[in-house]
């Protein structure tokens, strides 16, 4: 599969363990000589950072929801998205 990455990119990968108490992050780096560089790193979560969290997942599927339904047509409108 590493074959088939191109060079000169890089790949950031937020995953959450299925219990929600940790919080992996992987970051993968391929160099223009096709060398690969790797970070993992776990994260464990707070009480209040699961709750912060949940809040944001939620607020996203919520996004996307509304995304689909309605097609951002205003550049005022993508503007408040961001924000």
């Amino acid at each position: 599969m590493k074959e088939n990455l191109p060079s000169q990119t890089a790949f950031l990968s937020l995953q959450l363990s299925e219990d929600r108490n940790n919080m992996y992050i992987a970051y993968l780096q391929i160099s223009k000589d096709r060398k690969f560089t790797y970070f993992v790193h776990r994260i464990p979560l707070s009480p209040d950072k699961k709750d912060q969290l949940s809040g944001m997942v939620s607020r996203l599927a919520q996004t996307k929801i509304s995304m689909q339904k309605t097609p951002i047509t205003i550049v005022e409108d993508l503007t408040i998205l961001e924000e």
